[in-house]
């Protein structure tokens, strides 16, 4: 097996263990896409499909690089991630903060419009 195939299936494995960002999902779909199957040979999704779109955007960015090539900056990007694979092997890494990173952000809020109250008379 390449190491190409096992960063794949070690991805794969872990990814309901701990949570990517969006960005980075696009950034591994994209690289594996180019490197199974070349260059984004799919007609573009409808503007209202914003998960398919953002997919094929990813993956169009990847024009012209070659299969080896994003094979290689799969299998860095993998390793840069720092979630238990390197090309020397699998290794311990702590789910739970890897966990808590991958939740950080601003959260959900609640905003409404802003109005003026009416004076009392």
């Amino acid at each position: 097996m390449t190491q190409f195939e096992d960063a794949y299936k070690f991805m794969n494995s872990l990814s309901s263990k701990v949570p990517l960002s969006n960005e980075k999902k696009l950034v591994l779909y994209s690289l594996y896409k180019q490197a199974t199957v070349g260059d984004c040979n799919v007609k573009r999704p409808s503007l209202f499909e914003f998960y398919n779109r953002a997919k094929w955007d990813a993956w169009n960015s990847k024009i012209g690089m070659s299969a080896g090539e994003a094979q290689e900056q799969y299998v860095a990007y993998v390793e840069s991630l720092h979630v238990g694979w390197a090309r020397q092997g699998e290794y311990e890494v702590d789910l739970e903060d890897q966990q808590a990173e991958g939740q950080q952000g601003l959260g959900n809020s609640v905003s409404a419009m802003a109005y003026d109250e009416p004076e009392e008379a």
